[in-house]
């Protein structure tokens, strides 16, 4: 293999452990507002996971703000989950642009672009680069360690230590 090709190897291994880790973290975020919902509305995990099983992340934290008043009366607790619901809407193209857009790798160097066909990057290629797939990981994460905490302090979800 020549040294440009090993390159792009290593760029497009990169690029995926990037996308890997956002498909992780989205799919923490759904399971921690999947039970925040089930909490919400009494349900147990079983009857849960068949009602909530194909709602969107979106969908979801918004039934949990549109419910949050059934259990939770603090109220800087239901503006924090106001702004994360905001803030995972404000990312939701972007992760669906990493996880559902169609690759292509630049052989000659660094760059892999993506495009998907419904959106707001329909039919508009994208630069994905690393610094944008970690910005969203780190968005991702920081959406975590805010309502987990705020889940746990209400007794929806345990964490073990």
């Amino acid at each position: 293999m020549t040294d440009e090709g090993k390159q792009v190897d290593e760029v497009v291994r990169d690029h995926l452990l990037e996308v890997g880790v956002v498909c992780s973290g989205w799919t923490h975020l759904e399971f921690l507002y999947e039970a925040a919902l089930w909490w919400l509305i009494g349900l147990r995990k079983v009857e849960g996971r068949v009602l909530t099983s194909g709602l969107s992340l979106e969908n979801l934290a918004r039934k949990v703000c549109d419910l949050q008043h059934l259990k939770i009366a603090d109220a800087r607790d239901c503006e924090t989950l106001e702004k994360l619901r905001d803030r995972i809407a404000a990312i939701v193209d972007e992760r669906n642009l990493a996880v559902h857009g169609t690759r292509a790798a630049d052989p000659e160097g660094d760059t892999i672009t993506a495009e998907l066909t419904r959106g707001r990057f329909k039919s508009k290629p994208q630069n994905l680069s690393l610094v944008r797939l970690r910005s969203l990981n780190t968005e991702i994460m920081s959406i975590i360690t805010t309502i987990q905490p705020l889940l746990v302090r209400y007794n929806v979800i345990v964490v073990d230590v």
